[in-house]
């Protein structure tokens, strides 16, 4: 389960469109733009075989309980989503899968039961959608969920037991010979900030900062202290390594850090050097990138005051 919002939480991680292993699809390049506020991707793909094909491209997004989530850390769709083929955008359809966690870790997918007691998928992801329905119909559905275990209902609040996962998919025709353009962007679930000078994430997660770094960040963080007022930290996690399912891995690879201001401070771990293109952006390129790991941006001396809402996420949208 994640943690509640005023909880110091994992990045969670999103990013890089799925594909089928393939031996004809390449992806020729890739732009990748990550800051904490926003993550921004631009693919070149290209068909290197002689004719046609028509893929299934999966865009998922993270498994979240349903019960509550506006009071979780992260939850559904990531704010300001979008993608778009050639500048057009896509037609995607929305997967939603349903499981019930069950005992000694082990999680049941439940989802054609709640079918075939007649949710729909916005019921699925919105529980309160039935739960205010006052019709006969609604009724009886929500004694079969509660006899079922998966509904707990009191005279006071009502309670769905069940996480989805929800998947964005789509058929992408690739012309032979033909470069495709994909854009994507959205909002990144980017780690809760503990609200008071944080230390914690960088002892959790290995961002492997240098000892300029941590002297920098050790000094502001004491000075923020005895002036009784805090600095915080944020780190953003990008699944990466789908690059892989791609023809060659990603042929040219360029990965720009944006950071919110120039006195903001970063460390990451990847296996090429960056160049400070200017006060707000560092940039490193590969030819013939073979992912090994995701990549963990931790970036530091943020503004607290820009967190808001959208942070969470927003209860993903339904397309038949």
């Amino acid at each position: 389960m994640p943690a509640f919002a005023n909880d110091g939480i994992a990045a969670v991680g999103l990013g890089g469109l799925i594909l089928a292993k393939t031996d004809d699809i390449a992806m020729k390049k890739e732009v990748l733009n990550v800051g904490w506020q926003q993550i921004s991707i631009d693919y070149e793909f290209l068909n290197e075989s002689s004719s046609d094909k028509e893929e299934t491209i999966t865009f998922p997004l993270p498994e979240y309980p349903v019960f509550d989530p506006y009071n979780l850390s992260y939850f559904g769709q990531p704010d300001a989503f979008s993608i778009a083929v050639d500048g057009q955008s896509v037609p995607y359809k929305t997967i939603v899968q349903v499981f019930e966690p069950g005992r000694a870790g082990k999680r049941f997918n439940i989802t054609k039961e709640l079918e075939d007691l007649g949710l729909s998928k916005e019921q699925m992801l919105d529980p309160n959608l039935l739960i205010q329905n006052r019709s006969k119909k609604a009724k009886a559905q929500i004694k079969a969920l509660v006899d079922k275990g998966y509904l707990e209902l009191d005279a006071q609040e009502c309670q769905a037991n069940w996480t989805v996962e929800v998947n964005y998919q789509w058929k992408q025709v690739f012309p032979a010979g033909r470069v495709l353009h994909v854009h994507h962007q959205y909002r990144p679930f980017s780690s809760a900030y503990l609200g008071f000078n944080d230390r914690k994430q960088l002892k959790d997660v290995n961002f492997c900062q240098d000892k300029s770094f941590t002297d920098s960040w050790e000094r502001k963080l004491k000075q923020a202290e005895e002036a009784k007022t805090s600095v915080e930290g944020t780190y953003v996690s990008y699944i990466l390594k789908t690059g892989n399912t791609w023809k060659n891995g990603i042929e040219d690879f360029t990965l720009n850090l944006r950071k919110g201001s120039s006195q903001e401070m970063v460390t990451l771990c990847f296996p090429s050097d960056f160049t400070r293109i200017d006060d707000k952006t560092l940039q490193t390129h590969i030819t013939n990138f073979h992912p090994t790991n995701d990549l963990n941006v931790y970036f530091a001396n943020i503004k607290a005051d820009d967190f808001d809402s959208s942070f969470h996420g927003t209860i993903p949208k339904i397309k038949y």
